[in-house]
């Protein structure tokens, strides 16, 4: 929400988080592991309270991370700013390999074949060692290697989103 922007300006987060328990377990995709350290203030059966966050960069990617996808997937897609957001979600948190999948097909559809270059090997070094994603991705930056036109390359498909 535009209400919301300010937010991510600061570099510390001073508001209260209350989400369900079942998202602080260890998880490939946006773990969050500060919050499941942290001790929380409150508990409301599987709700619980924080009354602040020192480390909140993991839950500021994650909402950056779902906000471009909105923006990605909607009726109304607005590439740039889906672009612009999952570009603030990899600042906060690189270990969101996912969003730089997300990238480099954006940028593969503006035929930007360098900036798509940059995003898929970052994807690929941030992604878990042990799974088949490294592979994957490999295979597809192959194509990168040879001449065939920018509107040609397939999209990567996002496991998140799987």
């Amino acid at each position: 929400m535009k209400r919301d922007e300010p937010l991510y300006q600061k570099p510390v987060f001073t508001g209260t988080i209350i989400l369900q328990a079942r998202f602080l377990g260890p998880s490939l995709f946006l773990d969050l592991g500060a919050l499941r350290a942290a001790t929380p203030a409150a508990r409301f059966g599987d709700v619980l309270v924080f009354p602040r966050l020192l480390q909140h960069r993991p839950l500021m990617a994650a909402d950056r991370s779902y906000r471009a996808c909105v923006e990605l997937f909607s009726d109304k897609r607005d590439l740039a700013n889906a672009e612009r957001l999952f570009r603030q979600s990899v600042d906060f948190d690189p270990s969101g390999f996912w969003d730089f999948i997300e990238l480099g097909n954006i940028y593969l559809r503006r035929g930007s074949r360098e900036q798509a270059f940059e995003a898929f090997p970052a994807a690929r070094d941030h992604s878990p060692s042990d799974t088949v994603f490294r592979s994957e991705l490999d295979k597809h930056l192959r194509v990168f290697d040879s001449s065939v036109p920018t509107s040609q390359i397939p999209a990567f498909r996002d496991p998140s989103l799987e």
